[in-house]
């Protein structure tokens, strides 16, 4: 008896994945076949349904799912009875999509809008049919530069500070914020105007965001199910007592994000989006403007005709005045597994329309942004006799202040304008499926779907910043699968996991886990932390994080291959101590001479030197010490073994001896180590 060996669905013009309401899905089907089949036919399907569907807390094994469904087309062409013969076969297919009613693809925990091409050998008794499947994406008709879309929206609020415990009035803190229009494109980029005003005279508040949130209701009968995703936040800097923070036209780029859901078109599932603004309370709820905005299928600028036009016999096509870009979705997709009926579990994931952007504006954009939490000064005279240290000596406890208009998290210095907080640019779009997407047919032959590919935004301007993530040692599996789950994240950042380390009792009294996690900035770092607080909030709240930036520019981190060990090191640097000219002149040749070449010797790479820490989360007071007075040192090694031979040099050569001797005048020891990477692939590998 015969099989299918191989199989095809091409569609007309080659690669098309994507289609408008009432355009024509055509194509060919191609079969390979070994030896003879008889079938009852070769049956081609076009099915475009949504589908909700979920399992009730504590429902028995009789009892049915909450589900519901819908189905915009399904139609079939049949062949009729064949032979078919060794060889190959060839099936042509052509469906219209409705021209109204039609909704966008979607694909999201608890539902689905999902189309698709099936094509059924419908063989004699006793032979079992073969299916196989190829998903398409369809775009509703949400044109961005309709007026109603280029309007722009504001929305404002206020509410009372309480003082400490809540007991008392400490203030006012208003908040203000409008966006530009109320319709976008991925790849295009909201402009957000903001003024948060903290009238209180005693209470810090914490940072201010705005956060892009997908917000998704899922019905089914009459339950419904919402799930918030937030898709990207743009972090600004902390309101402190008395302080006006303002935004003027700060930029969020839009990532490659389903468009929103029309009304009228899907009555099961509802996609809707909202720029959330947000400023931090310490001890309270933070006050919060949901500013809704329609995430559209036509960028700004373009324009493709709502009718499609009969272009040849049987074949409808919209017009388009110019190009629209298509790239798979790369934010805001859950994938759905349930299945019913007609509508099968297909890992598909959708398209959306995507704007790429002019790269010499981005350029200016990009050059505009200034760096921010960069120090001119120093870095720290000296340390204690750590080998690993190499800080130049300082002048004055003055120099480890703050830059100008940059507050810290001890003094709440004031925001200055001169620092602008930093905006969120996309330099171009991400690769489109037909350059980095698209797989041998093969693959598609075995059931395997597109894998979206991630692209990167280019981490801000830095000298590199690593960041300290300690968790109870007992949470360990829970943060693996928190970080697979959210490792698009660490890639738009431009992250890089250094190493693991199971047990680093960095913290007094408490048993924790370490990740280091490399990136270009502290700002960079920052945002990537706070995205993550946004999408997993009860997993974070139980982590302590600290991060340090590098003042002089030190390269980006070796490769696993090279190194397959860290050393961390935090110091506290004594304020009191003044370097005298000897001092410095000694400190500096033993640096030069002895210090940098017995590292190289052992194959030591410093990957993050810096002049002072941000205690990101988590109480770190345990430590007893001022975030500014703290060095942090990470140095890569080729092995552990390396590092012992570097620190058994300070015992054996008099001259690292005299280095280290200079260091203990300036700087305590709280916490070293040095430790192999460990399984840093177990946290990063889906």
């Amino acid at each position: 008896m015969g099989k299918v060996t191989g199989w095809g669905i091409t569609p007309e013009g080659g690669q098309r994945e994507v289609y408008r309401p009432g355009e024509t899905v055509s194509g060919t089907v191609t079969l390979t076949v070994e030896g003879e089949i008889k079938v009852n036919g070769v049956n081609i399907y076009c099915v475009g349904m949504a589908l909700t569907k979920w399992t009730r807390p504590f429902q028995r094994w009789s009892e049915k799912d909450s589900m519901s469904s819908e189905t915009y087309i399904n139609s079939v062409i049949r062949s009729g009875a064949q032979i078919l013969t060794p060889g190959s076969h060839s099936y042509k297919y052509s469906f219209q999509l409705p021209r109204e009613g039609v909704p966008s693809s979607f694909e999201g925990s608890y539902g689905a809008i999902r189309y698709y091409l099936r094509v059924e050998v419908d063989k004699t008794f006793p032979g079992i049919n073969d299916n196989f499947y190829k998903g398409f994406t369809v775009l509703a008709h949400v044109d961005v530069n309709e007026a109603v879309y280029k309007k722009g929206i504001n929305a404002s609020g206020q509410k009372e500070l309480s003082k400490a415990f809540g007991l008392g009035d400490a203030g006012t803190l208003s908040l203000a914020a409008s966006l530009d229009r109320n319709g976008y494109c991925p790849g295009e980029k909201i402009s957000i105007n903001l003024e948060a005003k903290n009238s209180s005279t005693t209470k810090d508040c914490g940072f201010v965001k705005a956060t892009l949130v997908q917000h998704t209701d899922f019905t089914a009968g009459s339950e419904t199910k919402s799930v918030d995703l937030p898709v990207i936040t743009v972090l600004g800097d902390k309101l402190g007592k008395g302080q006006t923070y303002v935004w003027d036209k700060q930029l969020m780029a839009i990532d490659a994000v389903p468009p929103s859901i029309k009304k009228l078109t899907c009555h099961i599932i509802r996609v809707t989006y909202s720029v959330n603004v947000s400023v931090e309370v310490p001890l309270g709820l933070d006050l919060e403007l949901h500013i809704p905005i329609k995430i559209g299928t036509v960028p700004l600028g373009m324009s493709i005709s709502l009718q499609p036009k009969l272009t040849r016999p049987g074949y409808y096509e919209v017009e388009r005045s110019k190009a629209i870009t298509y790239v798979k979705c790369q934010r805001g997709v859950q994938m759905f597994s349930k299945s019913d009926g007609n509508f099968v579990n297909l890992q598909y994931v959708p398209m959306t329309a995507f704007k790429k952007s002019n790269s010499r504006q981005n350029a200016s954009l990009s050059a505009a942004v200034p760096r921010q939490f960069s120090s001119s000064t120093e870095h720290a005279a000296g340390a204690t006799p750590n080998p690993e240290v190499t800080p130049a000596p300082e002048k004055s406890e003055s120099a480890f202040a703050p830059p100008k208009g940059i507050p810290n998290d001890n003094n709440g210095s004031k925001y200055s304008q001169e620092n602008p907080p930093l905006g969120h640019v996309l330099p171009s779009a991400p690769p489109s499926y037909d350059e980095v997407v698209s797989r041998p047919a093969t693959s598609e032959q075995a059931g395997y779907p597109p894998t979206p590919m991630p692209y990167f935004l280019p981490p801000e301007p830095g000298n590199g910043s690593v960041l300290v993530l300690l968790f109870p040692a007992a949470d360990v599996d829970v943060v693996r699968n928190c970080m697979k789950r959210n490792m698009t994240n660490i890639l738009l950042h431009g992250g890089l996991i250094l190493a693991y380390n199971p047990l680093l009792p960095v913290l007094p009294a408490h048993q924790t886990s370490a990740i280091f996690i490399h990136f270009g900035s502290l700002r960079t770092g920052l945002s990537w932390l706070h995205n993550m607080k946004t999408s997993e909030p009860t997993i974070t709240s139980r982590w302590w994080t600290m991060i340090g930036e590098n003042k002089f520019m030190l390269g980006q981190p070796g490769q696993r291959t090279q190194f397959n060990a860290l050393s961390v090191t935090l110091l506290k640097r004594n304020l009191e101590f003044k370097p005298t000219q000897d001092y410095s002149s000694e400190h500096q040749r033993l640096m030069k001479e002895v210090l940098s070449p017995t590292k190289a010797a052992f194959g030591g790479k410093t990957v993050l030197s810096s002049a002072g820490v941000t205690f990101a989360s988590g109480d770190w007071s345990s430590l007893a010490v001022n975030s500014r007075q703290v060095t942090l040192v990470v140095i890569q090694w080729p092995t552990v073994e390396h590092n012992k031979g570097y620190k058994q040099a300070f015992v054996d050569d008099p001259n690292l001896r005299r280095f280290s001797e200079l260091l203990k005048l300036s700087n305590t020891v709280l916490f070293t180590s040095g430790f192999e990477v460990n399984d840093v692939d177990s946290f990063q590998n889906v």
